[in-house]
């Protein structure tokens, strides 16, 4: 939809994030292969960009990701945000 918005408006594509959530991800883990289902969340972590949603009333923000014991623990998730 937002391609089509932009072709409408004769606009351009200055940065695209990609926020796919509430889906499973065929991802690796601790040397395994697992399938990561993220209900409310969204990838996160290993230098990935992901976006957050704000509400009616508040802007959306571009999250970077952050390598850590703690995003490992979470397997790199992070929130999608209120309108996510």
């Amino acid at each position: 939809m937002a391609r089509r918005v932009l072709e409408i408006l004769g606009a351009e594509t200055l940065h695209e994030v990609h926020n796919h959530h509430n889906i499973a991800w065929p991802e690796e883990y601790f040397g395994r292969p697992a399938w990561v289902v993220r209900k409310g969340c969204t990838p996160g972590g290993r230098a990935r960009r992901a976006s957050s949603a704000g509400s009616m009333g508040e802007p959306s923000v571009i999250l970077d990701g952050a390598e850590s014991s703690d995003s490992e623990a979470a397997l790199y998730s992070t929130v999608h945000g209120a309108g996510g």
